[in-house]
């Protein structure tokens, strides 16, 4: 079985979008049934993983 090698990183510098603002602020308005822990703005999504810009994250860990 092949070795699975990962490396996890956290870019904190960069600066929203007018885009992503404007994103951010409509989830945030957003009426949910359950708890959202951070709203995801820019994600690419590829197999399992996803990297993108993090909101407003209050649980973080290195599993989300």
């Amino acid at each position: 079985m092949p070795e699975i090698n990962t490396v996890a990183v956290d870019f904190h510098v960069k600066r929203y979008s007018d885009f992503d603002l404007l994103s951010i602020a409509r989830a945030v308005a957003q009426d949910y049934e359950a708890i959202n822990t951070a709203y995801l703005v820019s994600v690419h999504a590829h197999c399992s993983s996803v990297v993108g810009v993090v909101f407003g994250h209050i649980a973080p860990g290195p599993y989300g």
